[in-house]
């Protein structure tokens, strides 16, 4: 497993290295998509074969149908392996509050269509990223003939002409657009809010964005005004939990959600928040603060990873163990490597081979798989001899170790 500096919040997996699973009957509508002899089928959450592998491909489950590939073409079918839309288009789709944009062989421009196949307009434009016009009823879209984009309404009307080289939005109706090579913001009428004067800029996060000029950076608000000036600080970057990291002279710290400086830059490194607590290092040492900044956990250690599940997998002489909150050693550092808990246990490694420790340390899974992954609700995929498979948290085969490739989507 790579480690670094153990830095971080939680396994990320591509999108064909995940599975969604749960034998719950709330969770009944959860399917894993799997690869056997080249084809591509469907496995329930209980491992059962939905659809046997028969499909060249398979795209994303979203709003009850899956899109499927057929030779060239791609159509799609429901979960009972019924056929919604017969394979003539020319690429994968997926549905958005019941739309999708796809296109159809040697027409040039999109279609978007409902799940009946209805054609509810035809676009010459491109579609950079389809999400059904979710985002205050607007999707970006391309002029390919001069690459440039604007903003279209599901009327196929073209509210924001094509004039610009990037459009981007979180969903707050304000839009990031890049223009002559300079970053600004338009509303969805396509009014100029802050004018393109920025050599870089970020989409709107908890009302900041993080703008640079020159090779300096700064922070400002919805209305244009600095919250904090350019070159107050020599870097900031926005954090998954919405904060803002910061850092000066090489040191870094963070601003918080309402843009107040919580920790000024003091540490060499400061992770995002997990579990209420973020990993920081003074010298070649590890801790963790709470929100208000204070210290809880004195870094004194080699290597912290974000708190899961009450417990940080901590290193000390290039053995790992555990922590909880209070610095309190709970597996004392013998193992080779490991990773943070879910669902009570922890993947951990020995004589390269992985398996699965509970949070007194114990083995509940002998090391013998040469991968694991953790899945969620208790669900790990496993390989072994290049075949994937998925086991539950006591090793209880949920999926036969038997597919090519394992991938995940569920509705």
């Amino acid at each position: 497993m790579k480690r670094g500096l153990l830095l971080k919040q939680a396994l990320i997996y591509g999108l064909l290295l995940t599975i969604g699973l749960n034998l719950s009957a709330q969770d009944a509508e959860l399917f894993s998509k799997a690869k056997k002899g080249g084809k591509y089928g469907l496995l329930s959450s209980t491992g059962q074969i939905i659809i046997t592998p028969q499909y060249d491909d398979i795209g994303n489950f979203s709003d009850g149908v899956i899109a499927v590939k057929k030779g060239d073409f791609w159509g799609c079918i429901d979960r009972a392996n019924k056929e919604i839309l017969k394979p003539k288009f020319a690429d994968n789709f997926t549905f958005y509050k019941g739309l999708a944009a796809t296109q159809t062989p040697n027409k040039p421009g999109y279609d978007v269509i409902d799940k009946t196949g209805k054609l509810i307009f035809h676009t010459i434009y491109i579609f950079p990223e389809f999400e059904g016009f979710t985002r205050g009823g607007l999707e970006p879209v391309v002029d390919g003939k001069i690459n440039k984009w604007g903003l279209i309404n599901k009327g196929n009307k073209l509210v924001v002409e094509c004039l610009y080289e990037e459009i981007k939005n979180y969903g707050d109706g304000i839009w990031m657009c890049k223009k002559g090579g300079q970053y600004g913001f338009i509303d969805k009428t396509g009014k100029q809010i802050i004018k393109n004067i920025y050599l870089e800029a970020t989409p709107f996060k908890n009302k900041m964005s993080v703008v640079k000029q020159d090779t300096k950076m700064g922070v400002i608000g919805v209305d244009g005004k600095f919250i904090f000036p350019i070159g107050t600080y020599a870097r900031i970057t926005h954090q998954t939990d919405g904060t803002l990291r910061i850092v000066k002279n090489r040191m870094m710290g963070y601003i918080n959600t309402e843009a107040k400086v919580v920790v000024p830059p003091t540490y060499q490194s400061i992770s995002d928040f997990s579990d209420g607590l973020a990993i920081v290092q003074l010298g070649d040492k590890y801790g963790a603060i709470d929100s208000a900044g204070t210290v809880v956990i004195k870094p004194t250690f080699d290597g912290l990873s974000g708190f899961s599940e009450g417990l940080s997998e901590a290193s000390i002489n290039d053995k790992f163990g555990f922590i909880d909150k209070t610095g309190k050693t709970i597996i004392k550092p013998t193992l080779e490597d490991a990773d943070e808990f879910n669902s009570g246990v922890a993947i951990f490694k020995k004589n390269d081979k992985f398996g699965l420790i509970d949070k007194t340390g114990k083995q509940v899974v002998a090391p013998k798989y040469s991968e694991i992954k953790f899945l969620k609700n208790g669900f790990f995929r496993v390989q072994s001899n290049d075949k994937f498979g998925v086991i539950d948290k006591t090793d209880r085969t949920v999926i036969p170790l038997e597919y090519e490739e394992l991938g995940a989507f569920e509705e």
